[in-house]
């Protein structure tokens, strides 16, 4: 799979400090298969920086499918989960907010068709139609329970979080450097930033939005304050068969990578969870049903970029959006 890092990433070390000339200092990790990098504009932020980054591991542990330990292990192993922790029981609870207010595009129960999906990736092919039926009728957010007692999945094969999960350490990992005294920074995990407080300068954070026709370009600039920012578009991930593009955002309601003529949402809001999961949703929901939710329940501002290069952004955003040309 090509996996295309954010354009603010570069020459990584994996859990490595640097201490900036500037009065920055930086800690770079690898987490939830993607490389990060944690910044702060301060200095002698060594102690602070490797506990945002334990935050971060930890929930990697827990939430990642591919952990060997966790609650989504003991999930998709037995199928049964007893007293789930507050932060399971969070995400879920935004996961199946969206599940329903987006007509079931939004689901994290796909965890059988994402697995299907990584299984034909390292094969080197495409699934066929029976085993992407098959996948499809292990899926349901409807079937699932859970309250503070007991997560069951009632025959759903899995839950994969990577859709909301890295969001929601991206806003723990900023709590903990809040707790340790940081006034400001930019947390970039992957595809999702996270502003913290403000600039040595006071002046906002400039964000750049990855042009999915050409991801080592810039398609524009978002200025803004402290925030979240998450993107997700089909340039990230993607893998190839002969002439075919598979990219990773699996629609549910086919069994296939979403096609709707959209190829980038970035959203905007505070919450680092709820952005991380809405860039997925309106992602899924394609251009005009995305700006149907924007308008129904707002909370949160987007730029969506479509196949043919339109640029789409809401009235929230607008003066704080610019093009890169």
């Amino acid at each position: 799979m090509k996996r295309l890092l954010c354009l603010i990433l570069c020459a990584l070390t994996v859990f490595s400090f640097t201490a900036c000339s500037d009065g920055k200092t930086e800690k770079d990790i690898f987490a939830m298969d993607t490389y990060m990098r944690l910044t702060v504009y301060e200095k002698n932020s060594d102690e602070a920086l490797e506990m945002a980054a334990k935050r971060i591991t930890e929930i990697d542990s827990n939430f990642s499918v591919s952990s060997v330990t966790g609650e989504i292990e003991t999930l998709i192993r037995t199928g049964r989960l007893a007293s789930p922790s507050p932060e399971l029981l969070e995400m879920l609870g935004c996961a199946k907010a969206l599940w329903e207010r987006t007509g079931g595009a939004y689901d994290v129960t796909a965890y059988a068709l994402s697995e299907l999906w990584r299984r034909c990736e390292d094969e080197g092919r495409a699934p066929t139609e029976a085993e992407v039926a098959a996948a499809r009728s292990a899926v349901g957010m409807d079937r699932i329970t859970f309250n503070e007692n007991e997560v069951a999945l009632n025959g759903v094969a899995g839950i994969d979080l990577g859709s909301i999960a890295k969001g929601y350490a991206g806003t723990e990992a900023a709590r903990v450097l809040r707790e340790y005294g940081v006034k400001g920074g930019v947390l970039t995990l992957g595809g999702n930033v996270v502003t913290l407080g403000e600039k040595p300068d006071g002046s906002d954070f400039r964000i750049g939005i990855t042009d999915p026709a050409d991801p080592s370009e810039v398609l524009g600039y978002l200025t803004v304050g402290e925030t979240s920012v998450v993107t997700s578009g089909k340039y990230n991930r993607f893998f190839t068969v002969g002439d075919a593009v598979y990219h990773h955002i699996i629609d549910v309601i086919t069994g296939y990578p979403c096609e709707n003529g959209v190829a980038s949402v970035t959203v905007v809001c505070e919450d680092g969870m709820w952005a991380d999961a809405l860039s997925t949703s309106m992602f899924l929901l394609g251009r005009d049903k995305a700006l149907e939710y924007h308008s129904l329940y707002g909370g949160f501002e987007m730029v969506i970029v479509t196949d043919d290069g339109a640029v789409t952004v809401t009235d929230g955003l607008k003066a704080a959006f610019s093009s890169a040309e």
